[in-house]
């Protein structure tokens, strides 16, 4: 090479970007072409156990419940399966999932049938369980499904205000499904906080993910925001204003 021409600089090879999700929202890191840095938490193993702790709660409380009737085992499975899948069946069918997350993943058959058996034999061989373990089972199984409901449809772009919709209705779905098919008077007849719960814990989840706190921060302050307003609801007796017909007597019991 000759002194006239000029010395050719040496750049630094640019990175290829990394392969985005179609349902992961990009990062800024991952958009200058940065690998994750490898951290103690990991979001994908949180949701991946919520969410199957939320259908064996769900089956739990199912048990819970048949335990107290006089279905046979068979009758009563079914009534446990469609408790715990019908939140994560709903879930996947308005985001546009497909197949089902359950069809393909057997964790959450095995969840919840595990899970309803064994709640079932001690429901049967030993002194009767106050009903208060039914309400908490099936409060903390619909705050983990919720909440892994608004987490999942968020990374779907599915916008704000159908978020909290989707928290609340797949939240609800398998409690009313237990409770119409035991003949029982569903919970979310009998309180006023019931679904009004989960939307609050979607709600405040969006909010502080739109005001830049980080993932994790955002969703298990929501995912206690929603579990404290529905244990109020249960032990506090929190309700929100009802509606009655005129003349009528005042309260949600009033005939």
């Amino acid at each position: 090479m000759s002194e006239s021409q000029p010395r050719p600089k040496h750049s630094r090879p640019h990175s290829a970007p990394l392969p985005l999700s179609p349902l992961t929202p990009p990062s800024s890191s991952t958009l200058r072409g940065e690998r994750p840095k490898p951290g103690f938490y990991s979001e994908a193993t949180a949701m991946y156990v919520l969410d199957r702790v939320g259908v064996a709660l769900a089956a739990a409380s199912a048990a819970l419940v048949v335990g107290r009737g006089v279905l046979d085992i068979v009758s009563g499975l079914c009534v446990g399966y469609v408790s715990a899948l019908a939140g994560i069946t709903m879930r996947d069918f308005l985001i546009g999932r497909s197949p089902i997350t359950w069809v393909r993943d057997t964790s959450y058959q095995y969840a919840t049938m595990v899970t309803f058996i064994a709640t079932l034999i001690i429901v049967r061989n030993l002194p009767p369980i106050p009903y208060s373990y039914t309400v908490v089972a099936d409060a903390l199984a619909m705050v983990a499904i919720a909440m892994v409901t608004t987490r999942e449809a968020e990374k779907a772009h599915v916008p704000s205000f159908a978020i909290g919709f989707l928290a609340g209705f797949t939240g609800i779905v398998g409690g009313l499904a237990r409770d119409l098919s035991c003949q029982e008077v569903p919970l979310a007849m009998k309180s006023h906080i019931y679904a009004t719960s989960l939307v609050a814990g979607a709600c405040v989840y969006l909010l502080m993910q739109g005001r830049g706190v980080r993932q994790p921060v955002s969703f298990w302050v929501a995912f206690a925001v929603a579990l404290l307003f529905r244990f109020a609801a249960v032990f506090g007796g929190w309700e929100l204003p009802f509606f009655n017909p005129p003349h009528a007597p005042f309260g949600p019991t009033a005939h």
